[in-house]
């Protein structure tokens, strides 16, 4: 039995149990040791010197006292330590509010340029990733993917747009991405013709072939005004309603605990 048994054996949903267990793991290996074996003063020394975003560090601190309570232990210093840094969290939750002002974007723009991009058959591979990020809340890793027409083509580690040609549909399939070992595999069938067709007549094989150096400044020069996909999903989670949000959560492979916290202004 370990130490964070107490806290995921209480009546918490999957989502919050996968998030626990996270933020455990990472404090755990920041610390070298147990929470209950590492003092207060130096569960916070330990957690100042880390390079991470505010509010992932409120959740490492948040962890430590969810732990250390479970097991009626003292949490005072800590309690004092999150009550201070909320400062800290306000302004960085400003600024990320400022930066996406600046971007004067808004859902229905990323939506615009879909369309647009639809239209213009010169942009095709410009067209497929703004449409994966959009309907399916990716990174970019999700974006490095084969086309094939052939199932057994498909393996367990690499992602593929599969061409079903009997249903004329395509099933996005996701093996590789960043959160793969705590979400696995995710599989979608997307019934849209116009997609499908796209799709149909391009050549099999890598969607994006460069060197896996420049993949992720590719990816970011083929969105809007080349804001990225972290951006496009803070645009999009900051328009959702709370109902969609399990969503977002389910298609990018993360918990609604971290949007809220990292992605909506």
């Amino acid at each position: 039995m370990t130490e964070l048994d107490k806290v995921l054996n209480k009546d918490l949903s999957d989502a919050s149990k996968k998030t626990y267990l996270s933020m455990y793991k990472r404090l755990r290996d920041i610390l070298g040791n147990d929470i209950l074996k590492t003092s207060n003063p130096e569960i916070i020394k330990k957690i100042k010197n880390i390079d991470a975003s505010p509010n992932s560090i409120d959740g490492l601190i948040k962890i430590a006292i969810i732990v250390k309570k479970a097991h009626k232990k003292a949490t005072k210093k800590l309690d004092k330590y999150k009550a201070d840094y909320q400062k800290e969290i306000e302004k960085f939750n400003d600024n990320k509010k400022e930066e996406l002002s600046k971007t004067i974007l808004s859902a229905q723009d990323l939506y615009d340029y879909l369309e647009m991009l639809k239209q213009n058959e010169n942009k095709i591979v410009e067209y497929i990733v703004n449409y994966l990020i959009i309907h399916f809340n990716t990174r970019n890793k999700d974006l490095d993917l084969k086309i094939i027409n052939k199932k057994s083509d498909i393996n367990d580690e690499d992602n593929f747009l599969y061409i079903n040609k009997k249903t004329k549909k395509i099933t996005y399939i996701r093996n590789s991405y960043k959160t793969a070992k705590t979400y696995g595999k995710k599989e979608n069938v997307i019934d849209d013709a116009h997609f499908y067709n796209i799709i149909n007549k391009i050549n099999n094989g890598r969607l994006i072939n460069v060197a896996p150096s420049s993949f992720n400044k590719t990816i970011q020069r083929l969105t809007l005004n080349e804001i990225g996909t972290g951006m496009y999903f803070k645009i999009l989670s900051s328009s959702a309603k709370p109902k969609e949000l399990k969503n977002l959560s389910k298609n990018r492979g993360t918990s609604v605990d971290t949007i809220v916290e990292n992605y909506i202004v």
